[in-house]
């Protein structure tokens, strides 16, 4: 793996586990859902169609793809995170509270912020190992 790839590799992994530490949503009544309380809980709104915690997975299934070094497959992967995590921009209320969501906090911009820099890594490691001689893509 080359070390420009790893080194974004280490910035998604980075901005991810930061944005856990941060406030996600602001709720009304409520102290703010932190990143690692959404980790944790998000995936009961699965049931009511809140499906934008389906982007934890796909970010650790394009980790895995880079790591493989199957960087379109990661490509792909860290973009559909990034599209599917978009979803949170829609959602009102929190689940696990049932609280109406009165904002997004600074944790759900760096979470969106890892996804982007591991698709976009991925697309990068995509080009550079397509011009070069002899790797296939």
């Amino acid at each position: 793996m080359a070390q420009i790839l790893r080194l974004r590799l280490v910035a998604a992994i980075a901005l991810y586990v930061t944005s856990l530490t941060l406030p996600g949503l602001y709720l009304e009544g409520h102290d703010p859902a932190f990143g690692w309380d959404i980790l944790m809980r998000g995936w009961f709104g699965i049931a009511i169609l809140e499906i934008a915690w389906i982007s934890n997975i796909l970010f650790a299934i394009a980790l895995v793809a880079t790591l493989m070094e199957r960087p379109m497959a990661a490509a792909y992967i860290a973009s559909a995170a990034f599209l599917i995590g978009l979803l949170s921009l829609r959602s009102t209320i929190w689940v696990f509270h049932n609280a109406p969501i009165t904002g997004l906090g600074s944790g759900f911009y760096v979470w969106m912020t890892a996804f982007a820099v591991l698709a976009l890594a991925s697309f990068a490691a995509r080009n550079e190992r397509s011009r070069t001689p002899g790797l296939s893509v």
